[in-house]
């Protein structure tokens, strides 16, 4: 058992038996939780897979670029349509929730991302209401 822990560094078989490596090898959407944990102790023990996956998450730039067609708005409601977009990705904090999907795709090999909403005034739906409406 030595031999085998030796080999990948990172004392592998400290942790995982030989039988769940090998189950997470023929099956691994059956083994999802251990896969998902072997996940995590690789990228927290190996550098080189830390280092990699950090740098990954960090490297998109994700600079926000809204535009839309020009035929068919004002170019005051052009901007004021671009304002509101920018509002609700900030709002949402876009870029933070990007990395985090980035970064869980990379350890987890997938990952189920949304972001939840809550309630706006009944002033703030009747403006985008009418904002929709104008639109269409």
């Amino acid at each position: 058992m030595n031999d085998y822990s030796s080999i990948f560094g990172c004392n592998l078989y400290t942790e995982f038996t030989p039988e769940e490596i090998r189950s997470i090898v023929k099956d691994p959407i059956a083994n999802h939780s251990l896969t998902r944990k072997l996940a995590m102790f690789v990228y927290n023990s190996e550098g080189v897979v830390t280092n990699t996956i950090d740098y990954m998450v960090a490297l998109p730039c994700l600079d926000r670029d809204v535009y839309g067609k020009k035929r068919k708005f004002s170019k005051t409601k052009l901007n004021k349509n671009k304002d509101l977009m920018l509002s609700t990705l900030e709002a949402i904090q876009d870029k933070q929730f990007i990395r985090d999907a980035l970064f869980t795709d990379l350890t987890d090999g997938n990952g189920f991302d949304y972001f939840e909403t809550t309630k706006k005034s009944t002033m703030l739906q009747k403006h985008y209401l009418t904002m929709m409406l104008k639109i269409l």
